[in-house]
């Protein structure tokens, strides 16, 4: 069976035919639509198969991991499912995303998601449910405050916006005293609920902070670039740019 062009490839044929100006035949528009059908079952997340849950419309995706709308069975509510993309799927990014998982599990607090359940679909491919918040991100609130945005800027007066810089810096701490650091805030980051709610979100790129054995190191000027601690901080951070320098 002979390999189907990508739909990028097909519309681009299509259109470098309308610049010779050639018409759009009807065939083309069925071949298409059909076409991106097919890539986008290929490419999706075994929708409907996960366990314990009905699988809804996208609500967002990103390198990574694709987010749905959901419903869970047991409890019979909304939640949102996280599905590890397959054109994301190699060991390290296996490890990446249980990571989040797991952080998000062992991070009880009332201003960080909180995770519901982890497993594996019917085929295999890592699985996380989270809560489902319902709002906009705080880089919308702030774009729409900078355009003037008359609702907006009554609904977030600068009282609010404290309010969601306090309950941000409460979640952060918290994060610190079990040994977790974020690495990745900012507004994109931080939902805002439609109630005065305020999530932290996104805890892929996190990492263990350092041990007290290790803090100490760092207040001793001659040991702060030791072996032992940049060793240790680069096994846990992923990203070896995070870890302290040996220059």
């Amino acid at each position: 069976m002979p390999d189907k062009k990508p739909i990028s490839d097909i519309v681009r044929g299509v259109l470098d035919g309308l610049d010779a100006g050639e018409s759009l035949a009807e065939d083309d528009l069925p071949t298409i639509a059909t076409q991106r059908s097919n890539e986008t079952a290929s490419s999706g997340q075994s929708l409907g198969s996960l366990p314990g849950h009905a699988v809804g419309r996208l609500i967002a995706r990103g390198g990574m991991g694709a987010v749905y709308l959901a419903q869970q069975h047991a409890l019979e509510r909304e939640v949102a499912v996280k599905v590890m993309t397959r054109d994301a799927e190699s060991p390290e990014m296996a490890a990446r995303f249980r990571r989040e998982a797991l952080v998000l599990g062992k991070l009880a607090h009332p201003n960080i998601v909180p995770v519901y359940d982890v497993g594996t679909d019917e085929e295999g491919q890592l699985f996380y449910s989270m809560k489902l918040v319902k709002g906009r991100t705080l880089q919308d609130v702030v774009h729409d405050l900078r355009r003037g945005d008359a609702d907006t800027m009554k609904e977030h007066r600068l009282t609010s916006l404290l309010t969601v810089f306090r309950k941000v810096c409460d979640a952060m701490a918290f994060a610190h005293s079990q040994g977790v650091i974020h690495r990745d805030l900012k507004p994109e980051n931080i939902m805002v609920g439609e109630f005065g709610e305020v999530l932290v979100m996104d805890w892929r790129s996190c990492c263990a902070a350092m041990t007290k054995t290790e803090q100490r190191i760092t207040k001793t000027p001659y040991l702060r670039n030791s072996p032992f601690l940049i060793r240790h901080s680069a096994e846990r951070c992923p990203d070896p740019s995070w870890a302290p320098r040996s220059t």
